[in-house]
């Protein structure tokens, strides 16, 4: 069964209500309906999917060295997931960042990145962002782009993209 979503008159979700249907909510407008649906979406931070991410090739985050952990927990606090120059800002040098991050992940900084990406949009989606949301909040270029980063990591079906 299907949700009904109405915006506007409340005339009509009462009268929807006395037919019997029980999977209605009603709102003024749509900015009240953007606020609900932002309560409904839970976290949208990439912190999750970074742990799944780096359990999921044999790293816990846990057991990085502690300058390594620490940049990357603070990273996980932010919505969209950042682009690679941002992972080796922090250190002395570019060599010592791939050094220590080559001892430690089994993946390159971009292999992980693209993984983090696809997982974040994967979840994005579940939790009920559209195709093209999702693909912009995780750092897609497009929904295609977003698709085949899916089908890449997860071997999920290619199926033609409606949203553009």
């Amino acid at each position: 069964m299907r949700n009904i979503i109405i915006i506007g008159a409340p005339e009509l979700a009462r009268q929807l209500v006395r037919a019997g249907k029980d999977n209605i909510a009603a709102f003024a407008s749509l900015s009240e309906l953007d606020r609900w649906r932002e309560a409904q979406l839970g976290d949208g931070t990439f912190g999750p999917d970074l742990i799944a991410a780096l359990d999921e090739i044999g790293c816990p985050l846990a057991t990085l060295p502690r300058r390594l952990r620490c940049q990357l927990e603070a990273l996980a606090s932010q919505t969209e997931v950042p682009p690679m120059s941002v992972l080796a800002r922090e250190w002395p040098s570019r060599r010592s960042f791939y050094r220590v991050w080559g001892e430690c992940i089994s993946e390159t900084p971009s292999a992980l990145l693209r993984r983090l990406r696809a997982r974040h949009a994967q979840r994005l989606m579940g939790m009920g962002r559209s195709k093209k949301e999702a693909a912009y909040l995780a750092g897609f270029s497009s929904v295609d782009q977003m698709r085949l980063h899916l089908h890449r990591l997860f071997h999920t079906p290619l199926t033609p993209s409606r949203t553009r």
